[in-house]
């Protein structure tokens, strides 16, 4: 003996031929026409699609990643466009507080205008960040591996 051991459970008996080897795991045609399911390795499972015609490429669902920073999931829905718009929209309607704080002969109206001008230009930051992130996110990048969201 060279020191191995072998399970007689495993081991085929006398005469008896070894089993094929399983086919790999992936999507086979199922029993119902123009339908295919998951072979897992081992076993069928419950998992069925529509059978994709040669040539044909498969229709894949795109799930819309958001790249994580300071703690905010960015690149949100509207895409980057629409972030772009609106932070535009937020810079223009900023501009008339501004000015009328710096004509405003109390200082209370001042400050209090001022205050909702910085507000707007807040706002306006935001979504200039998240059109970054969304720009981001439609090239295909992902902002590096420490941006990715956790899972």
């Amino acid at each position: 003996m060279t020191g191995q051991t072998v399970d007689p459970d495993s081991a085929p008996s006398a005469g008896q031929p070894a089993p094929p080897p399983q086919p790999p795991a992936g999507w086979y045609p199922a029993e119902q026409p123009g339908l295919e399911r998951w072979w897992d390795g081992q076993r069928w499972t419950e998992h069925l699609r529509p059978a994709v015609q040669p040539g044909a490429h498969p229709r894949v669902s795109v799930r819309r990643e958001r790249i994580r920073w300071a703690g905010v999931a960015w690149g949100g829905g509207g895409g980057g466009a629409l972030s772009t718009v609106f932070g535009g929209v937020f810079v223009v309607l900023a501009l008339p507080p501004v000015a009328f704080a710096l004509g405003a002969r109390e200082v209370w109206r001042a400050v209090f205008m001022l205050f909702f001008a910085l507000v707007l230009l807040i706002g306006a930051a935001t979504l200039f960040i998240n059109a970054h992130f969304c720009h981001i996110l439609e090239r295909g990048g992902s902002g590096g591996p420490e941006a990715r969201p956790r899972t």
